[in-house]
């Protein structure tokens, strides 16, 4: 989420539990079937076109709404358990009380958090990439329960996904190293898709992105690309909610809603007027949220693909979140957070 880069990683409700195992290395390149919007014949519901963006609504003017000031530059944020969670550059990992917005406590740490944040088998998940680490923090209070090392690697600005097998992040190397939440160990490693940038766990599968817009979907028991998609350019930050896999698109400022059932990009919604630098994505609320450049926050109604309010004004790079009646917005340069009601 730092500013001088087009990307940022952010946090998702997704799948979590069940007992680990093992992935083994598929000792040839998988093969895969495309998904149906790649077919010259697949188009969109709906297009950036057809979907103007709704008038800006400022946030310091929304009754309610307060800003609390971070330790640091808060590059990553996330709602899981019942607190949001900020990480700080150097500092440590906040929590919040999302109903006050109270800080509750800070983890003191002098890490370098360098992907999105994720949650599962009770615990938070963050990365540290100065000293390749994996952290699992306890979601009922923030302390630290293990440091798992990572020899591969982290890539910087990539995010954490977690499965019914366990938890998964990409590696500098290339790879998806896979740990067991069970031992707190690395147990496998598999090869990441070319150009693979961020990654979610959720509907039985793993997702990754790349740049080039292809969104590929992995079989964590196997390690098998089984189907890709094309998003848009640019594509790194992806959620999974609400039915769909949503990737945000940096360089067309669009989110693409891939159905993972019948697997075609059924919609593609306009969040912004201007390339996103940093951003993230999330969903909360019933909503998905896009944190985009041109505004704060993009809010988009999964029931009609629409891009139905914008919150702002800009502000350089950041993050996004919703717990149920309030938005999250972290603002990296100012090192603030903002709790917004929603009405």
């Amino acid at each position: 989420m730092r500013s001088s880069l087009a990307f940022f990683g952010a946090a998702v409700l997704l799948a979590a539990c069940s007992s680990p195992s093992a992935v083994a290395t598929p000792s040839a390149s998988p093969t895969h079937a495309p998904l149906a919007s790649q077919a010259s014949s697949a188009t969109p519901r709906s297009t950036p076109a057809a979907n103007p963006l709704p008038a800006e609504k400022v946030v310091t003017a929304i009754p309610g709404a307060v800003s609390t000031r971070t330790a640091s530059q808060g590059y990553w944020l996330t709602v899981a358990g019942d607190f949001v969670w900020v990480a700080n550059e150097n500092v440590g990992l906040s929590r919040f009380e999302p109903a006050t917005g109270t800080l509750v406590g800070t983890t003191a740490l002098t890490e370098d958090f360098c992907q999105g944040m994720e949650s599962g088998f009770a615990s938070l998940w963050v990365s540290n990439c100065t000293n390749p680490t994996l952290l699992r923090f306890s979601l009922a209070n923030g302390s630290v329960q293990a440091r798992i090392a990572i020899p591969s690697g982290l890539e910087d600005e990539a995010s954490i996904a977690v499965t019914d097998s366990g938890v998964w992040a990409l590696t500098k190397a290339g790879t998806l190293v896979h740990v067991d939440p069970n031992k707190n160990a690395v147990i496998g490693e598999i090869p990441a898709p070319s150009g693979a940038a961020a990654l979610r766990g959720g509907l039985g599968s793993l997702w990754i992105t790349s740049g080039t817009g292809q969104v590929s979907r992995i079989d964590p028991a196997t390690g098998v690309v089984t189907a890709t998609a094309q998003a848009g350019l640019g594509a790194r930050f992806l959620a999974v909610g609400l039915g769909s896999v949503w990737v945000l698109n940096s360089e067309t400022a669009t989110v693409s809603r891939i159905d993972p059932t019948a697997n075609p990009t059924v919609a593609t919604i306009a969040v912004g007027s201007a390339p996103v630098d940093g951003g993230d994505i999330a969903i909360g609320a019933g909503f998905v949220w896009a944190r985009v450049s041109d505004t704060l926050v993009a809010q988009i109604d999964p029931v009609t693909n629409l891009t139905v309010a914008r919150f702002g004004p800009a502000s350089g790079s950041g993050s996004v979140g919703a717990s149920p009646g309030v938005l999250w917005i972290s603002i990296e340069n100012q090192m603030l957070l903002w709790r917004v009601p929603l009405s």
